[in-house]
C-alpha cells in the first residue's frame, strides 16, 4: 500500500513533557492513559532536548525571545 505523505498515520509518542510546580517533568506514556515519571529538571530545554531525544525527533533550540 503506498500513502501520500499527507495520508500517513502518526503514533502518539512514547515521551511527552510538561511543567508542573515550578520544574519541567519527563514522562514515558503507558498508552493506557497512564503514564511514568522518568525525569524532571528546573530547564524546559533540558528536559525538551531528551524528550525529543527519546522519541527520535530531530532537536532544534527554541529560539531566545528578543
Amino acid at each position: 500500500m503506498n500513502m501520500n505523505k499527507d495520508m500517513q498515520v502518526h503514533k502518539k509518542p512514547d515521551y511527552h513533557y510538561c511543567r508542573h510546580m515550578g520544574h519541567y517533568k519527563l514522562y514515558r506514556d503507558n498508552h493506557d492513559g497512564t503514564a511514568d515519571k522518568i525525569d524532571q529538571n528546573l530547564n524546559e530545554e533540558v528536559i525538551r532536548k531528551r524528550c525529543y531525544e527519546l522519541n527520535g525527533w530531530n532537536y532544534k533550540p527554541k529560539s531566545a525571545k528578543q
